[in-house]
């Protein structure tokens, strides 16, 4: 595919005849910057790396194909 929408949650969805019904989600954090600001998307990179780590969710066990470091360098 290569849309907008043609992520590994979409993908995941299609594969396994999923509805849209079936889909839930919830908020597990949040990206508060610093009172100096910062990159708020290096802070959104490196949450979604903890998250990625916590819950298991890399491929062959999740559905995230990748995560890195860049984000904490």
């Amino acid at each position: 595919m290569n849309t907008q929408t043609d992520t590994s949650v979409s993908r995941h969805f299609v594969e396994h005849k999923h509805n849209p019904m079936q889909l839930k989600w919830c908020v597990l954090d949040e990206a508060v910057l610093d009172k100096r600001g910062g990159n708020r998307l290096n802070k959104l990179l490196q949450l979604e790396g903890r998250w990625i780590r916590k819950l298991n969710t890399l491929i062959s066990d999740g559905m995230n194909d990748s995560w890195s470091l860049k984000p904490y360098l």
